[in-house]
């Protein structure tokens, strides 16, 4: 195991990492495979394959078996019981399932834990590059790939100029690419699941914006990454998201960038 020093959450860091890992492995094998059984969930929730949920269960029966925590999980039942928890485990088994479906490498594995509504850890697996972006509270943020460990920070861009800035490709809005018109020689990229925000951690870009709706599951992992890599991760208005809500919907959209350009974000999707 990679850690980087003791901490009060090392072992649950070590937890969501062995449980991202054999998911990732499981969903690798998939994704390597010409045929596997897709559903659709009901009210147009999008596709669902078999490799998402032999990947939750592999995640939760992991999680389960090496702490009580209450689990929180797009793909299982949410009966509400982790209302009376201070830790709950987040747990998105395969975000970007378009993505995958697709053949396109860009779907990730997201565990996270939450204490009192704010992620301690934060993990983000990459099955096809094998890499694994992590982070504890007050222990920074890494990525471990090709046996190499690396400490992730944000870029350190101030001006509006420039900019590499990621969206989703399956979630666009029109309001958001008319505010992104104003930019001068920007450059954007789209990006499916959690993955783009491991790449503002990273300083690979600049920022990832979003004006439509995504549930915590979809972003509590990369909440936890993005702050020990000192950037900043809130809603269009610039309120830092919280978790183990009743609603798990996060309705405003997403800012996740560095601090320098944080506030002009927040004010371009709120000019009247």
């Amino acid at each position: 195991m990679f850690l980087i020093k003791n901490s009060p959450y090392s072992l649950f860091l070590e937890q969501a990492i062995a449980a991202s890992q054999r998911a990732a492995e499981l969903v690798l094998s998939f994704y390597q495979k010409q045929n596997f059984q897709t559903v659709f969930k009901n009210n147009h929730l999008g596709p669902l394959t078999s490799a998402d949920l032999i990947s939750n269960q592999v995640i939760c029966d992991y999680l389960s078996a090496h702490s009580s925590f209450p689990i929180l999980s797009e793909e299982t039942k949410d009966d509400l019981s982790r209302l009376a928890a201070q830790y709950v485990w987040i747990v998105d088994p395969l975000d970007g399932t378009k993505e995958f479906l697709s053949r396109r490498p860009e779907f990730s594995i997201n565990v996270a834990l939450v204490y009192e509504k704010k992620p301690i850890v934060g993990v983000i697996a990459d099955p096809v590059s094998g890499s694994i972006y992590f982070a504890g509270q007050n222990m920074g943020a890494f990525l471990f790939s090709k046996n190499t460990l690396k400490s992730l920070h944000v870029s350190e861009k101030s001006e509006l100029d420039s900019l590499n800035i990621a969206v989703s490709r399956s979630h666009s809005h029109p309001a958001l690419i008319e505010a992104l018109a104003r930019l001068k020689n920007l450059n954007i990229q789209k990006n499916g699941s959690a993955l783009k925000y491991c790449y503002v951690a990273s300083g690979k870009i600049d920022a990832s914006l979003r004006k439509t709706p995504l549930h915590e599951w979809d972003v509590a992992a990369a909440d936890c990454i993005l702050h020990e890599a000192h950037g900043k991760l809130t809603d269009i208005f610039g309120v830092p998201l919280t978790y183990n809500n009743k609603d798990t919907l996060v309705n405003s959209g997403l800012i996740a960038s560095n601090a320098r350009l944080h506030q002009y974000f927040v004010d371009m999707f709120n000019q009247n």
